[in-house]
């Protein structure tokens, strides 16, 4: 049987090429190592509760997409808001009335606000951000107060990568609308209910997805993608679409000799961002969550600081972390709640134990971000980056490929004819689920127009 388009991998950007091609009457197929979809976008259990891992927020334009493939409704999306603290300062985010306060808070006279609020305003409704090249120094533009600074500097954390060497589009992909993380959102039955309905389509509409799935290598034949190898089997396709990122397609499922140098060399220049480790914990309500709060952040004296420690091979004394407790947005009934406190882990070999050390010590400061909060712990699991691995079958790296003012990602289309990637490792901008689920209907886009 010759197939139209083999996805490999059930990821967000795997599922939405898939869902739009087999909508647009195209014979589909979609093959995944993992027993489940999602990959970077899954929902588990451990401890007894719900957990999300990987992503466990979105904005609100994932809507649209939805809308599209008719889905929107069975979404069932619940708003919530992020408190961020830095030293005695905080701030709630998305804006509001609270945002007088929160600035008051910092320090800010009225004059100040009024000029920070057009600064701002300038960056995200007029797009002035494309005429400065970095992240940190947009940020240095906009505003001279301390705390604000490092908060506005989050961005840095959800992609992993240092604010001094961000592109400045991570701005807007943050605090403005290109993709709606100025309200974001969660499903109510947890971040796995997005890839389970995207995979729903396809099987709607006459497609197939086969799990415990992993295909050896993609064949390319005079020039062209025209299948897979699969446990030593060929399959035939038109158009292969690979969801495991760009560096793995391209250096492990191809041969370099079927692209041409100057991409191989563009190729050479993308790092991964910073890995993260989280440990899943389950508390009693009895500590002082803010209803509707999803997320709390604690962020360290100097973030871009923070990032050097870390290169370096070492915990910072003052490290960023993060709380997810989707339960305190949804209203969860019951005596608990379950939350994921997440950290960066400095690159290089990291033992086992000095994570452990490092989890402890956030540990101990999470009273700070939620009173009550130590006393009030019944079970907690702390995962590494290996136990990612391991366990989920995908690095907890924050971003596969960090975005860089020194390069930009790919398009999802390659040099090589009927050869596509997908995911957060290629175009559009920006590390999220998102720019996946859009590099999907890119590519099935493309398919389709090219017959």
């Amino acid at each position: 049987m010759k197939y139209d388009a083999i996805i490999i991998g059930a990821g967000l950007g795997g599922l939405s090429a898939g869902a739009y091609l087999s909508r647009a009457g195209k014979k589909v197929l979609v093959l995944e190592k993992m027993s489940e979809p999602g990959g970077r976008c899954r929902s588990v259990e451990l401890m007894g509760h719900r957990f999300d891992i990987g992503a466990d927020y979105f904005g609100k334009k994932i809507l649209n997409i939805y809308a599209e493939l008719g889905k929107k409704k069975e979404l069932d999306p619940v708003r919530f808001r992020v408190i961020a603290k830095h030293g005695n300062s905080s701030m709630t985010i998305p804006p509001g009335l609270h945002t007088l306060r929160d600035f008051r808070g910092m320090g800010m006279s009225a004059g100040e606000i009024g000029k920070l609020g057009l600064r701002m305003g300038g960056q995200i409704m007029l797009n002035r951000y494309r005429k400065i090249s970095g992240y940190a120094e947009l940020v240095n533009r906009i505003t001279d107060n301390v705390s604000l600074r490092e908060i506005l500097n989050v961005g840095a954390f959800f992609s992993g990568n240092n604010p001094e060497n961000m592109p400045s589009h991570w701005f807007n992909l943050v605090f403005g609308r290109t993709y709606g993380y100025d309200r974001p959102f969660i499903p109510r039955a947890g971040s796995g209910r997005l890839p389970e309905l995207l995979a729903s389509v396809i099987r709607e509409n006459g497609g197939g997805i086969v799990y415990n799935a992993q295909p050896d290598r993609i064949i390319i034949r005079d020039g062209r993608a025209r299948g897979i190898l699969l446990e030593g089997r060929e399959m035939e396709a038109g158009n292969i679409i690979s969801g495991t990122g760009i560096i793995n397609t391209v250096f492990s499922l191809v041969e370099r000799k079927d692209f041409p140098p100057e991409f191989l060399s563009t190729l050479g220049y993308y790092k991964e961002g910073f890995s993260m480790a989280s440990v899943f914990t389950v508390f009693n309500k009895n500590a002082k969550i803010t209803p509707g709060v999803h997320i709390y952040g604690m962020f360290p004296a100097s973030v871009a600081g923070m990032f050097r420690v870390i290169r370096d091979g070492s915990f910072p004394e003052d490290n960023m972390f993060v709380i997810s407790v989707p339960d305190a947005a949804y209203g969860t009934p019951g005596e608990h709640l379950a939350g994921t406190i997440k950290f960066l882990v400095p690159k290089g070999a990291v033992s086992r134990e000095a994570i452990e050390a490092e989890a402890g010590r956030i540990m101990g400061r999470m009273d700070y971000l939620i009173p009550g909060f130590s006393e009030n712990v019944v079970d907690s699991i702390l995962y590494t980056p290996a136990d990612y691995a391991a366990n989920f079958g995908f690095t907890s790296s924050v971003s596969p490929v960090a975005e860089s003012v020194h390069y930009e990602k790919m398009s999802t289309a390659t040099p090589v004819p009927g050869l596509y990637c997908v995911g957060s490792t290629v175009l559009p901008v920006g590390g999220c689920t998102a720019s996946s689920i859009l590099s999907g209907r890119a590519a099935a886009r493309l398919i389709i127009k090219n017959g």
